[in-house]
């Protein structure tokens, strides 16, 4: 008897670019959580932000075989608002539109997405300090930025996360603001 072969459905692929290793770190340990088998990610600490980030994930993209990108890949920047000005802001945005890229945006920094795993976020900015004091509270253990079991913790919580962040998910340079909930909703519903 004759056997047929099936054809092999491709995993979509997704690049998520942080611009630092803690938002690596945190999306590495999403893994497992958003039980993302249905997708070939592949996340990169660039070590930039703003414009520099984009120019060092299209340089990937187009240099490195790893990084290929074709029909089936979702390409995803992840950033804070850092010293950036309103108008680089714009500008960096019109570009990845162009590229068809996303953004996770988080504006004072990363850490107002893993203060949403403990608490209702509000779009009153809190300073660096203040939110790593209150997820030093919160861990109940200093704050670390690049502890991979408190990531774990923070990551396996994720769905409190999205909760405690709608009424900031809208990107906004001048309150806070965090998008990242919004790009873990829509990673989830395209790897199913």
């Amino acid at each position: 008897m004759a056997r047929f072969k099936t054809k092999k459905q491709l995993k979509r692929k997704i690049f998520i670019f942080t611009e630092g290793k803690t938002e690596k770190m945190y999306f590495d340990a999403l893994r497992q959580p958003l039980s993302l088998a249905n997708a070939k990610i592949k996340i990169l600490e660039v070590s930039s932000t703003g414009i520099d980030l984009l120019n060092k994930a299209t340089n990937q993209m187009r240099n490195n075989p790893s990084f290929e990108r074709d029909d089936q890949t979702d390409v995803i920047l992840i950033f804070d608002k850092d010293n950036m000005s309103e108008h680089d802001f714009k500008k960096l945005d019109e570009r990845i539109k162009r590229e068809n890229m996303s953004v996770g945006f988080s504006n004072v920094s990363f850490e107002v997405w893993l203060l949403a795993h403990f608490e209702l976020l509000t779009t009153k900015i809190q300073e660096g300090s203040i939110l790593k004091q209150k997820l030093t509270n919160y861990l109940g253990q200093d704050y670390k930025k690049t502890d991979p079991k408190q990531l774990k913790r923070m990551a396996f919580n994720y769905k409190v996360a999205i909760r405690n962040a709608k009424a900031v998910k809208e990107i906004d340079f001048y309150k806070q603001s965090t998008n990242i909930g919004v790009l873990i909703e829509q990673l989830k519903s395209s790897s199913s």
